[in-house]
C-alpha cells in the first residue's frame, strides 16, 4: 500500500508537467472552438483596430483634420 502510493507519487511528479500541458491544450482548444464568436480578439481588438483605421482615414482626409 505504502509502496504503491510512493510509486504513484513518483509517476505523478514525473508526468505532472506533461499532463497539465496536455489538459491545458485540450481545454484551450475546446474553449477556442466553442467561444470563437465571443473571443477576445473579436470583441475588443477588432473594433479598436477598425476605430484606429477610421481615425487614420479621417486624419489623412483633406480638410477633415478636426482633432487639431
Amino acid at each position: 500500500m505504502y509502496e504503491q502510493v510512493s510509486a504513484h507519487e513518483m509517476v505523478s511528479m514525473k508526468h505532472r508537467s506533461f499532463i497539465l500541458w496536455f489538459y491545458r491544450a485540450l481545454v484551450v482548444r475546446r474553449a477556442r472552438t466553442y467561444t470563437e464568436q465571443y473571443s477576445f480578439e473579436r470583441l475588443i481588438c477588432e473594433p479598436r483596430n477598425k476605430w484606429r483605421e477610421q481615425q487614420q482615414q479621417w486624419r489623412l482626409a483633406p480638410g477633415g483634420n478636426w482633432l487639431d
